[in-house]
């Protein structure tokens, strides 16, 4: 079976099963069974197919079913899983942009991780200008106090 839309599985399926069919026309009943099965398998990959399509806890959540589901592509998995690992790392250094106030090894810490997992470049030197910026301050504040 070349099927890559559930819908089209699921158009022919209904298609084989159907009572209309003339009697000198049957489906393979063993066709029939292979598509059923192959059904859950089509649904999980179609969701994966374009991952950067999808927000990422509806990308997390069709990872996690795909993982479940036999027959899965491990190809096509596996570049949904990287794309999961790279939204995440995204994240969690936005997280930490945005909630560092006084500490810069939160968003370095997140800086390391974003790096490695490939994450979005515009996003990786938005967190090193924020870590400069935040030193910036840190160096005033002491000057500040050790004036006092």
């Amino acid at each position: 079976l070349q099927v890559r839309k559930p819908s089209e599985l699921t158009l022919a399926l209904d298609v084989a099963r159907d009572a209309s069919v003339p009697p000198g026309l049957p489906v393979d009943p063993d066709l029939i069974a292979r598509a059923e099965e192959l059904q859950p398998v089509v649904q999980a990959e179609f969701v994966l197919r374009e991952p950067r399509l999808l927000k990422r806890a509806a990308l997390r959540e069709a990872v996690i079913h795909a993982r479940k589901v036999a027959g899965v592509e491990r190809e096509i998995l596996a570049e949904a899983e990287e794309v999961l690992k790279v939204m995440e790392c995204e994240k969690a250094l936005k997280m930490a942009i945005e909630a560092a106030a006084r500490d810069t090894s939160q968003i370095e810490a997140a800086l390391v991780e974003a790096e490695a997992c490939g994450a979005n470049q515009a996003l990786i030197t938005r967190g090193r200008e924020r870590v400069t910026y935040l030193r910036a301050i840190l160096a005033v504040r002491a000057a500040e106090e050790s004036q006092d």
